[in-house]
């Protein structure tokens, strides 16, 4: 009975409260004034606390952050015991505070106050609430980002947050406070990792070594030496196993897979990455991240097929300006061209892009574009070293980012314990001021962690400076060396020296194209190469293979066209090279080709690229000079350059071989049922030599054979020719050339209509060679 008269007399007192809230127009005596009956009925404060938190969001919602905190205020006037309160006040606090704690210093005042109240309001929850996993974790998180002498606490309060997470069973709570407690052990773990001695003492001129060309190379071979054992390792043991921890609890924590696959890339663990995103499939089979992580894994394997695979489901997956991000252009370009780039429109861009990927792949034999795969892994990683979340930071955008993108990683990574500047600047900032929120110096007068690192490219002869503040996970460009990073970049804008492919040399080919017409809608191609199987050969066992192909592409990046063939090859063979050739009809517009040969077990390769204009041309014309080893028709009456029996050239003679020519003439005027036209073929030496050059015509339509010449600088032979009309004309030769000597020549081939008095002419180079 006394329990029931009690809820009554609570429930009337409760009502007054309503009407109290409704009587005051102040807001703030309202709450107060509430409070107050609710503490003298023994409610809690956390009972109204829903009805703040309306209030105080709607603030945020507004930008209000200082009426949210007078709000959150008035519940600590009633209620100076309320966790809740005093865990939103230090989270307003310590959010306000985020953008400026990876600086070095901090000196506007507003923000260290921020600081300050962040840290005595979450610290005062986790108090009030000492078994509140959650709090002791947002406690934790503050201390991590705020400065390097609160790291210790920070370590403490996350082991405190895991313990009490894990005696509740609650995953999320599990997932977020060991992947922070991983995190802050891998800061621990990059603050020293690569970190050497210098050996040559303090009067060592460091800075006049780093600037000058070789300077890296002589400071970290001659001046240096690396610690014995490398430091760091147990802490980076320590953040793999909280990544694991937190990976295994919660399926839904991006960031602790993230983190898990930072630390197995960082080892070269790809076996264990490849792994760890097969667990997440198994949980969260669209999490775009873990595919990712599984191309990244799959192309440091030199599984290509299964990385290009992995790459295309990930950027599926991914929200249309993510995409844009992963896949930027202008991360490699000179900053001139970014800029331009940025400036152009999107479907001029994207083309741009497609084209520059198709013209960059080495090879298009080989399972994925290399380079493109190679770009992915490294935007994947850049990004999964790099990026802080804390702090709003993506690592490809950070300056590491840019030159890992740019390329690759570096074959030397070191760091190096403060410089003289830092030290000069701490012993000044110490000095000057008291100010806790400063980065503490140790007893020399060094900023505490504060490190230079040096990545060097012995390939490109590149070197990098940055500088890194102690416990960030943050690096910048060292000032000084800012000016001499961006030269660089003008001079080589990125490099792809880490990929096998680019180890084992790819050589290019010689080969002749020709275009001929053929429908309205379509053109003829006929392409020689010149395949150099001996040298592709000489590193694999006998008898091996060569694989060749022809694959053309539209200027969209699709591929029009792929013909392709494997033949044996002997390695003892003394045949340097092989002549293959290619028949292919395609269709009109401007297509890029090219002619690839590979020995898939050594890797060489030989190629050749280049970009062809077929056009649906009409009335009078001549189609490209072919010339080839040797010229016979298959047939009397022959017709079309499909007709005749070709011996495939690349326009390379030995002296005392003739050169064959052919081409087709199309839409000669017709006078009396008949064609009629005049050829001229003049040989020229090219670079503008005087020397006496001499060529006859000893094969091909019987009214050129005899024709015979000499002349100082040039040669000109010609001949008259009519016949029955027809839409093609068809004419080959056999030029006897043997009286030139070793050089390059240019073969011009002028035809005039003899009725309209019409003139075209084609032009192709030959070189001759000693050969006996």
């Amino acid at each position: 009975m006394h329990r029931a008269l009690a809820d009554v007399v609570a429930s009337g007192l409760l009502r007054g409260v309503l009407i109290a809230f409704r009587h005051y127009s102040d807001q703030r005596r309202r709450i107060t004034r509430a409070c107050i009956w609710l503490v003298l009925l023994g409610i809690p404060t956390s009972a109204i606390l829903a009805q703040t938190v309306r209030a105080v969001d709607a603030a945020l919602n507004q930008g209000d952050t200082a009426r949210a905190l007078s709000l959150l205020r008035q519940e600590l006037v009633a209620g100076p015991g309320n966790a809740a309160a005093w865990h939103r006040i230090g989270s307003l606090a310590s959010a306000k505070s985020r953008p400026v704690r990876r600086l070095a210093f901090i000196r506007d005042q507003r923000d260290i106050d921020f600081l300050r109240l962040a840290d005595s309001s979450l610290y005062r929850a986790t108090q009030l609430a000492p078994d509140s996993a959650r709090y002791a974790l947002d406690y934790a998180q503050h201390l991590f980002g705020a400065s390097v002498s609160t790291a210790q606490r920070a370590f403490q309060f996350l082991e405190r947050a895991l313990a009490a997470a894990q005696r509740s069973g609650d995953s999320p709570l599990i997932g977020a406070a060991a992947d922070a407690l991983g995190m802050l052990s891998w800061r621990r773990y990059e603050t020293v990792a690569n970190r050497r001695i210098n050996t040559a003492g303090p009067n060592l001129q460091i800075d006049a070594l780093l600037t000058s060309s070789h300077g890296a190379r002589d400071y970290l071979e001659q001046h240096t030496r690396a610690y014995e054992p490398p430091l760091g390792e147990r802490q980076r043991t320590d953040a793999a196993r909280y990544f694991a921890i937190a990976h295994q609890a919660d399926a839904a924590n991006q960031s602790a897979s993230r983190h898990l696959y930072l630390v197995l890339a960082e080892k070269g663990d790809w076996l264990g990455l490849l792994r760890a995103a097969a667990l997440r499939f198994e949980k969260v089979p669209w999490d775009a991240d873990a595919w990712l992580g599984r191309g990244l894994a799959n192309h440091r394997l030199s599984a290509d097929s299964e990385a290009a695979m992995s790459f295309d489901s990930a950027l599926a997956l991914l929200p249309d300006s993510t995409r844009r991000y992963m896949t930027r252009l202008t991360r490699l370009l000179k900053p001139q061209d970014s800029v331009l780039m940025m400036k152009t429109a999107d479907l001029p861009r994207q083309q741009m892009e497609r084209l520059f990927w198709l013209t960059a792949d080495p090879l298009a034999l080989t399972p994925g574009n290399e380079y493109w795969l190679e770009y992915l892994s490294r935007v994947v990683e850049a990004d999964l070293r790099w990026t802080m979340e804390d702090f709003n930071l993506r690592g490809a955008d950070t300056d590491r980012g840019e030159i890992w993108i740019r390329y690759g990683p570096p074959e030397v990574m070191a760091s190096f314990a403060r410089s003289s500047e830092e030290i000069e600047s701490c012993t000044q900032a110490q000095g000057s001021s008291g100010e806790s929120f400063l980065p503490k110096c140790d007893a020399m007068g060094g900023a505490l962690g504060v490190s230079l690192a040096v990545w060097y490219y012995p390939a490109l002869n590149l070197h990098f400076v940055f500088r890194s503040p102690p416990m960030y996970g943050t690096a910048s460009f060292a000032e000084r060396y800012e000016g001499i990073a961006a030269e660089a970049r003008n001079a080589a804008s990125a490099s792809w020296t880490n990929l096998p492919i680019e180890r084992n040399s790819i050589r290019n080919m010689q080969i002749q194209v020709t275009r001929f017409r053929a429908s309205r809608d379509s053109s003829d191609l006929l392409v020689f190469a010149e395949v150099p199987v001996g040298w592709l050969a000489s590193h694999s066992a006998a008898p091996n293979v060569v694989d060749v192909a022809l694959s053309t592409f539209s200027l969209h990046g699709s591929r029009v066209s792929f013909d392709s063939s494997r033949a044996s090859v002997v390695a003892s063979s003394s045949k340097a090279s092989e002549q293959r050739s290619w028949r292919v009809r395609l269709p009109h517009g401007k297509l890029l080709y090219r002619v690839e040969a590979l020995q898939p077990e050594s890797s060489r390769a030989a190629r050749a690229l280049g970009e062809i204009q077929l056009s649906a041309e009409k009335g009078f014309g001549v189609s490209d000079l072919l010339v080839a080893g040797a010229i016979s028709p298959r047939r009397d009456g022959a017709e079309r350059w499909s007709d005749f029996v070709l011996s495939p050239s690349v326009g390379k003679f030995r002296r005392g071989e003739t050169v064959g020519l052919l081409w087709e003439t199309y839409g000669l005027a017709s006078r009396d049922g008949g064609n009629a036209y005049r050829v001229a073929v003049t040989v020229i030496p090219s670079g503008g030599s005087k020397q006496s050059v001499a060529a006859r015509i000893v094969g091909g339509v019987r009214e050129a054979i005899g024709q015979a010449g000499r002349a100082d600088a040039k040669v000109t032979l010609g001949y008259s020719r009519s016949h029955t009309a027809k839409p093609v004309s068809v004419d080959y030769l056999s030029l006897d050339v043997r009286a030139l000597s070793e050089g390059s020549y240019r073969l011009v081939v002028t035809l005039t209509d003899l009725v309209t008095n019409m003139t075209v002419e084609r032009t192709r180079e030959i070189i001759i060679a000693d050969g006996g």
